[in-house]
């Protein structure tokens, strides 16, 4: 699987993903301060 997964200021993940040409951004996680 080809993909990176970092975390971002603000508190929530984002998961990015390379299908051939197209990348798919995925963001989850929630969106708070901890």
């Amino acid at each position: 699987m080809d993909g990176c997964v970092w975390v971002v200021e603000g508190g929530f993940c984002v998961y990015l993903i390379r299908l051939g040409k197209l990348c798919l951004q995925i963001v989850y996680g929630k969106r708070g301060k901890k």
